[in-house]
């Protein structure tokens, strides 16, 4: 691992940075709560005589074991070649695994580099490349139809037909979308139906016939008022109907799986109302039916048991909360069971096939992950191990929830996190996430924020306009608003904790990466009097590039619509980039950029950092890299930049 640091305090501003001395965070604290925890995502068989779990050892070696449920007993290994983690993995059937890589660290990508999915039998111990498979005959369009299978567009989900082990994958294709039932023991397959448009999810029976399909442009092509559609039939052979058709950001669908009644699908939507609803649609009228809709925030995760049939959804207000369609379903019983046993905690279960085993996830604010196995057979709970026990080590702090109005009045949430037996007079960090319109923060374990507090610094989250998780239109509200009300929802969080008292004025810094990392430097700009530090993680500044740089017809319009609406303009773009005001800056900034895969610093981050020179202003580079002759980052340059970023903000946020 090598870490450059390219840094300075430049002229008269050295005087904003404290001169108190601070202890240097060691690795094993850093190490505790960033990258890959020791024990990750345990998959039951579907006969629940075995789990499949992620494993990151002590040398830095990521493994996926296999464990007997009866007696612990590791009974097969599966090591990707060196210097390749494993991206995610689940069971073909009893005795194979699908296993899919990664390479590098996708902390420093938009997205992560992932590889070709594996099969893996656990009794021979033998691999195989799956989808890649080459037959004398194969024509052209059936050889790229294989290249595709392996491709990252794909959706595959398993065990979707009763009595086999069969996948269904959803394809795309050049103006279409093919569904096809996937054998992956025997690498066969056949098609279920081709449908046109870019389709995300579709609903299929227990014979394979595609009755129910949405869709949505893809990311690159969307528009500004780019169309979503949602389409059903009554039989295999029915004409297709359409159920909703409109803009894509007015409404949104996502399929669950067989309904309540006969011929009817369960849904959760945005179709019937602002709020993310449970529901089901009739296949032969097309109504949909609301089951339950929340009060104030949507319903945005649902549970399936072994049969993939829905036994809860869940939403949060303030805390994760959760709703049964049918109370009396064998899997809702059990994770009510659980949850009475673990009040007030985060409960996911997965299944047997037969639902007589369950694994169960257990986490709190101050809790990644407690993994138990459930046997309905007395219905037993024992515990297995823990996801990170490593951060029992160290302090940590209690999350809660926040409310405070916005400039204009709108209600926006918020969680802040505080040090252990603190709430007074704290410094603080603002935590940007890196996504406008992605999940909000709830409440839960959250890596970032444990590791701050457990330093004595309080942590805030805001979900500011523009997030997901409090209806379409709190989402829309964001829309236009990146130099504006996003920003100024943010810094009305930042009052409300120094009104109360909680936050220390002259003690607080804002930190973001990616996208966060530009509302942390654009706010340390229009809202420089609230911060005393700003740092931004793997970012981007200069919204002119982005601008510049989008093609016209489509996606430009798009991300003028997104950004600032109808005052786009260069001049516009300007005033919200810190690139183009970076020399206003007046106080420390550090940036920290991971070089991966010999891919040169960005030149927006450089860009910035001339500027920042330019007008002899402080701030600090830090570029992360490693000697691999590949170049991927790993957990270890993960630590090394959250360890600078620990000793900055000590620095900037130490009492005067």
């Amino acid at each position: 691992m090598r870490r450059t640091t390219l840094a300075v305090l430049f002229g008269g501003f050295s005087s904003l940075v404290s001169g108190a001395a601070t202890a240097e965070v060691d690795d094993a604290h850093v190490a505790a709560f960033f990258g890959q925890a020791p024990n990750e995502y345990p998959v039951l068989a579907p006969d629940g005589e075995h789990f499949a779990l992620q494993r990151m050892k002590e040398d830095g070696v990521e493994t996926v074991d296999v464990i007997r449920v009866d007696n612990g007993d590791v009974v097969a290994s599966f090591l990707f070649k060196e210097d390749v983690n494993v991206f995610d993995h689940g069971w073909i059937d009893n005795k194979t695994l699908i296993l899919r890589s990664r390479m590098g660290d996708p902390y420093w990508q938009e997205f992560p580099n992932v590889g070709r999915y594996h099969r893996f039998d656990i009794t021979s111990n033998k691999v195989d490349q799956l989808f890649v498979r080459q037959e004398l005959g194969v024509g052209r369009e059936d050889g790229e139809l294989r290249g595709r299978f392996g491709g990252y567009p794909v959706r595959l989900r398993q065990h979707m037909f009763p009595g086999s082990f069969d996948a269904r994958a959803i394809v795309r294709q050049e103006t279409s979308t093919e569904v096809f039932r996937y054998d992956m023991l025997r690498e066969s397959y056949r098609s279920l139906g081709r449908l046109d448009g870019n389709v995300v999810d579709v609903y299929t029976d227990d014979d394979g016939n595609v009755l129910m399909a949405y869709g949505k442009p893809e990311l690159r092509g969307r528009t500004f008022n780019g169309q979503s559609f949602l389409i059903y039939r009554a039989s295999g052979d029915g004409e297709w109907k359409t159920a909703h058709e409109g803009t894509f950001d007015d409404a949104s669908v996502s399929i669950v799986g067989k309904g309540p009644h006969e011929d009817t699908v369960y849904l959760l939507e945005t179709i019937t109302g602002d709020i993310g609803t449970l529901s089901y649609i009739d296949l032969n009228t097309g109504e949909i039916t609301n089951v339950f809709r929340p009060a104030r925030t949507d319903v945005h995760t649902y549970y399936l048991d072994g049969k993939n049939e829905l036994y809860a959804v869940r939403y949060d207000d303030h805390f994760p909360q959760w709703f049964y369609p049918n109370p009396k379903h064998i899997a809702a019983q059990i994770h009510n069971l659980v949850r009475g046993q673990f009040k007030s905690m985060n409960v996911s279960l997965t299944f047997a096939r037969d639902n007589s085993k369950a694994i169960a996830t257990v986490s709190g604010d101050a809790n990644p992950g407690t993994y138990y196995l459930f046997d309905t057979d007395g219905n037993k709970l024992k515990k297995l191990f823990d996801r990170n026990e490593a951060v029992a080590n160290y302090d940590l702090g209690e999350r809660h929830p926040l409310e405070f109005p916005g400039p204009d009045d709108t209600r926006i949430p918020a969680y802040v996190t505080l040090p252990k037996g603190q709430a007074q007079n704290l410094p603080f960090i603002v935590w940007v996430h890196d996504n406008p319109n992605g999940m909000a923060a709830t409440w839960g374990f959250d890596n970032e924020a444990q590791f701050f507090a457990s330093l004595g610094i309080g942590v805030l989250h805001v979900n500011h306009r523009g997030k997901m998780g409090f209806g379409v239109e709190f989402t829309k509200a964001g829309f236009g608003e990146w130099g504006n009300y996003i920003l100024d929802d943010v810094a009305e969080g930042v009052r409300f904790l120094t009104r109360q008292g909680i936050a220390d004025a002259n003690r607080i810094c804002i930190v973001g990466r990616r996208w966060g990392a530009y509302v942390a430097m654009q706010s340390a700009l229009d809202h420089r009097r609230l911060y005393r530090c700003a740092a931004g993680i793997a970012g981007f500044y200069d919204l002119v590039g982005i601008w510049k740089f989008m093609p016209t017809r489509g996606g430009r319009e798009r991300f003028e619509f997104a950004t600032v609406g109808d005052s786009a303009s260069e001049d516009r773009y300007k005033e919200v980039s810190p690139r183009w005001r970076a020399r206003e800056l007046r106080m420390p900034v550090m940036l920290i950029e991971g070089q991966q895969y010999r891919n040169n610093i960005g030149e927006q981050v450089m860009d910035l950092v001339r500027e920042l020179r330019a007008g002899d202003l402080p701030h600090e580079l830090v570029i992360l890299d490693n000697e691999r002759t590949d170049n991927w980052l790993t957990d270890e340059e993960k630590r090394q930049g959250f360890k600078a970023l620990a000793g900055f903000i000590q620095t900037n946020t130490a009492p005067k």
